[in-house]
């Protein structure tokens, strides 16, 4: 079972604690766990064959900065974020998903992000006060 008093003690460690007791720390982990744990979670359902299909239709490349990610096997990779999030009814078509490299991704669902306009053809948001359009369709 998930201990989410023991992640808020770890958030409040990293936060509140010196450097050097964080060193410490580091410096006091001799080897790796071999301890297995079980998570058990619950999740929105994705369609994953829709969200292959957008990549694909657009290249896998990141719609923010349009790179790529070329895999050790020469396939590419990049990553899919739902503008209307899953939990708030966001679905997976063109108009709701944006292809992203993962450190866009981050940004695009963690940072400061706000719509300026939408359609289903564009959308126009600032990301941590930068400004970009993107083409929605395919």
């Amino acid at each position: 079972e998930f201990n989410f008093r023991k992640v808020d003690a770890m958030s409040k460690v990293i936060k509140d604690d010196s450097r050097e007791t964080k060193l410490e720390y580091l410096e006091s982990i001799h080897t790796s766990s071999d301890e297995m744990i079980t998570i058990k979670s619950k999740g929105y359902k994705r369609d994953n064959l829709a969200v292959q299909i957008i990549k694909e239709l657009r290249g896998y490349k990141c719609q923010i900065c349009g790179l790529s990610i070329i895999k050790k096997d020469g396939n590419l990779y990049a990553e899919a974020s739902h503008i209307t999030e899953k939990h708030k009814k966001g679905y997976e078509r063109p108009d709701n998903i944006i292809v992203l490299c993962p450190n866009h991704h981050k940004d695009f669902d963690l940072g400061d992000r706000v719509i300026i306009t939408r359609s289903p053809k564009d959308i126009v948001f600032k990301l941590n006060g930068k400004e970009y359009r993107v083409n929605l369709e395919v």
